[in-house]
């Protein structure tokens, strides 16, 4: 176990961003790995969302190696538990690569990553409304390899997407 605080108030969010320009996957992919438990502190997601992160890990994302692209979705999912991440990742218009994604992997662990920041993302009153436009088909055809945790996690995002204030 380590101190997040410590990693945190020695900029390490801000020397792990400059390791996600790296022109080496694998230290890109670590990079990643690394701020993903940055994230799992409230303080570092609001670094996060202060260094504008999530633009930064855009390339990951649509990256075509997985690991990279399983990695940057792991900090999106926790990033977009702010309200801030949310309309940023709209704005940003990562909800089809993360749809794309989601369907993609035959991992479990990348794949919950991509429909949990989906829903993070559904909660946000637009992000909402782009899912709806993708229709709740397409969400329910996302494999889930008849693990109840996907099925569950499917179940959520179109209750999120179908929620009405």
């Amino acid at each position: 176990m380590y101190d997040q605080h410590e990693a945190l108030s020695l900029r390490g969010m801000h020397i792990l961003s400059e390791l996600l320009e790296s022109k080496l996957s694998e230290i890109r992919t670590a990079a990643a790995a690394c701020i993903s438990a940055l994230l799992t502190n409230p303080d570092g997601k609001t670094v996060a969302n202060e260094m504008d992160l999530l633009k930064l890990l855009l390339p990951i994302l649509f990256s075509e190696d997985r690991a990279e692209s399983a990695n940057a979705a792991g900090c999106i999912t926790f990033m977009t538990t702010t309200t801030p991440a949310k309309l940023r990742a709209v704005e940003l218009d990562i909800i089809g690569r993360l749809l794309f994604l989601a369907g993609d992997f035959h991992c479990l662990q990348p794949q919950l990553h991509c429909i949990k920041a989906l829903t993070n993302i559904a909660e946000a009153p637009k992000g909402r409304e782009i899912l709806r436009q993708y229709g709740t088909d397409k969400i329910r055809s996302i494999p889930s390899q008849n693990e109840e945790i996907v099925e569950r996690s499917i179940c959520t995002l179109i209750g999120v997407i179908q929620w009405k204030p």
